[in-house]
């Protein structure tokens, strides 16, 4: 390069270079994909014969045996948790009135 005073320019230059030669070294890359003598060649695979329904139908009841299990179980468990929530509301109340009517308010009572 040329030891010029602004740097600016050279670094144009040496950008403008670089695109360059990145055109150039892609332009050869298109002409050799252009030009193959033999076109690429890909593995293939043999088809493979459907299956019977019996072998379908059986994965499909399997699928929806777990799909309901799923939901009977999470609505058991909120059915669980609902009664659970009300045992406890009703324990509380009941604790609550327990200690608001019958408990005495004297503790020195004999």
């Amino acid at each position: 390069m040329n030891n010029s005073n602004n740097p600016e320019k050279d670094l144009e230059a040496k950008q403008k270079e670089i695109e360059e030669r990145e055109r150039a070294i892609r332009l050869r890359e298109l002409e050799h994909e252009l030009y193959q003598k033999e076109p690429p060649l890909y593995k293939t695979v043999p088809d493979t014969p459907p299956e019977n329904k019996l072998k379908r139908w059986t994965r499909q009841a399997i699928k929806i045996g777990k799909f309901v299990g799923v939901v009977v179980i999470g609505i058991a468990s909120i059915q669980l948790g609902a009664w659970i929530a009300g045992f406890i509301l009703v324990g509380g109340i009941a604790w609550f009135s327990y200690k608001i009517f019958f408990e005495s308010d004297d503790v020195n009572v004999k």
